[in-house]
């Protein structure tokens, strides 16, 4: 049970730093949620993973496979965020799904990562569809 608890917060904490640098009130909060994880986090990731080279998510793979070995800050920091990065990743994944059309249009030639997307939508809002603006405006993106 542990570990798959400890494997949803993980990819949280994964996804969002690399959301890290993002546009948009909604990103800031996120990252300045982000930052005190990381930290809490720091040592495990340097002790435990400390050959992994971080991206595609092998350092989630590393925290899940050590997931019985996280120390005991860096797990009460998982878990007092949790509750807010989950309900962030939903409000991210709602304004992903609602704008993805937009993406494909709009920002096909943009770059995964740092929040590359948000900028282009945001450079594109003249010509955003509704749903997508509705959205972004609904989980305050915008």
């Amino acid at each position: 049970m542990k570990q798959i608890k400890v494997f949803s917060i993980a990819f949280i904490l994964v996804f969002f730093y690399a959301m890290e640098g993002g546009a948009g009130n909604k990103l800031t909060e996120t990252t300045a949620m982000i930052e005190p994880l990381a930290d809490a986090c720091a040592s495990d990731m340097a002790n435990l993973c400390w050959n992994i080279v971080p991206g595609d998510n092998r350092m989630l793979a590393c925290l899940y496979s050590h997931s019985e070995k996280l120390s005991d800050r860096c797990e009460q920091s998982l878990s007092e965020a949790s509750p807010k990065l989950k309900q962030a990743a939903a409000e991210l994944a709602y304004a992903v799904e609602e704008c993805a059309e937009d993406l494909n249009t709009l920002c096909s030639d943009v770059k995964p990562g740092n929040a590359r997307f948000w900028e282009c939508l945001d450079k594109n809002k003249a010509k955003m569809s509704p749903r997508c603006n509705d959205a972004l405006k609904k989980v305050e993106y915008q």
